[in-house]
């Protein structure tokens, strides 16, 4: 009996809800940031080159002397600062998966009733067409509501409020999205058309540039609240 008080005293398993769901490792949440903010660096690099590469077209439609040249250089620099960054974005998207995973995981552990989800839709809905950029957000919800209130010790999670930083997030990712789809969609075609819309071109040039300028600020964000995530459910 001694011996069992003496183990009972000393047991370091956390004794309250609080403590039990934190199993997100501190490294993968260490690690996606880090490419946040890598994404952000690559995006605004390709963001200045595609505000350059809008102007140096400017002035080849405006005539000017030796701007075919220097347009030239500036496509080379955006293409290859653009490939940078959705490299960058690959490997985002493996890490993002993963730690939803596991995110979803950890808050398995609270206990917590009447969630929409399961572990395995974490990875699923990534890879069905549109409903990827409203379903993982739904998911990244009920992380946050529920480490909130584990956080606190408090067992009603559904009402709680979201964090800013991921909503913002999460709006500059589906707006950067639909940004550089619609960019590069009218770049390309007008490209293949040798340029028949002058002025078209030069708009897919500029939401391209947009969209990649959402993105650095989505990247930061994301960064931001990864943070807020990761100490709730690692510490």
């Amino acid at each position: 009996m001694p011996a069992q008080r003496e183990a009972a005293t000393t047991d370091p398993t956390p004794a309250t809800p609080g403590g039990a769901h934190r199993t997100l490792s501190p490294g993968l949440t260490g690690t996606l940031r880090g490419f946040l903010y890598a994404a952000a660096a690559a995006a605004l690099g390709a963001a200045i080159a595609m505000v350059n590469e809008a102007r140096q077209f400017a002035a080849v439609v405006a005539g000017e002397l030796g701007s075919i040249g220097r347009l030239a250089d500036a496509e080379a620099v955006s293409e290859g600062l653009i490939e940078l960054f959705s490299l960058t974005g690959m490997v985002l998207a493996v890490l993002a998966i993963v730690w939803w995973y596991q995110a979803y995981q950890a808050i398995d552990h609270t206990g917590a009733t009447g969630r929409s989800w399961s572990a395995g839709c974490t990875v699923g809905c990534w890879f069905i067409p549109f409903a990827n950029f409203i379903i993982p957000k739904l998911i990244l919800n009920e992380i946050d509501r529920v480490s909130a209130a584990a956080e606190e010790g408090s067992g009603e999670w559904r009402r709680r409020p979201l964090l800013t930083t991921a909503n913002w997030w999460w709006g500059c990712f589906v707006a950067g999205a639909v940004l550089l789809a619609v960019g590069t969609a009218i770049t390309t075609d007008q490209a293949e058309r040798s340029v028949t819309d002058v002025a078209l071109y030069r708009s897919g040039l500029w939401l391209i540039a947009a969209g990649l300028a959402v993105d650095v600020a989505g990247a930061l964000l994301g960064a931001a609240a990864v943070r807020v995530f990761g100490a709730r459910l690692t510490r």
